[in-house]
């Protein structure tokens, strides 16, 4: 059974690019935070990261005009030290469509006071710009695959 608190960290994580709410994010993420992209790793050890992080992906949302996302808790282990690792699958959504195949991500979550935030996140959802008015989500860690996506107009 996936206990609530991991429900309400992935719902909120998504809330938070949809609401451009990037305190509720904050709330979410613990600095530093290791973000492990298909591109390579990246340690974010300042607000001023987070927050280019953040606003990054949330003009990527943007442009693609991602009206919902859909995180869905897949599995969720508790280590001995209380640490837990969680999978999940993230859906983006755009006027009800789904824009992008459905993907999986892990994170390895710390409990606290407030719930659980999150201290590293394997295939954190990086897009890059290509051409022909595309925006490429550039791989996926599960698949070693390229997903392009054509810009609502």
């Amino acid at each position: 059974m996936i206990p609530s608190e991991y429900t309400a960290f992935l719902d909120d994580v998504s809330h938070c690019f949809l609401s451009a709410d990037f305190q509720l994010w904050r709330s979410r993420i613990r600095i530093p935070l290791c973000v492990a992209l298909p591109t390579g790793s990246k340690i974010i050890k300042t607000e001023r990261e987070a927050h280019r992080l953040f606003q990054n992906s949330l003009t990527a949302l943007q442009i693609q005009r991602i009206d919902g996302i859909i995180r869905s808790p897949v599995d969720l282990r508790e280590c001995e030290d209380g640490i837990m690792l969680g999978t999940f699958e993230t859906q983006l959504l755009a006027r009800g469509l789904r824009v992008l195949e459905p993907f999986e991500s892990s994170v390895m979550l710390r409990p606290v006071n407030s719930g659980l935030v999150a201290s590293s996140i394997l295939n954190f959802f990086e897009f890059s710009f290509g051409s022909n008015s595309h925006l490429r989500r550039v791989a996926n860690f599960n698949t070693s695959s390229h997903q392009e996506i054509t810009l609502l107009n």
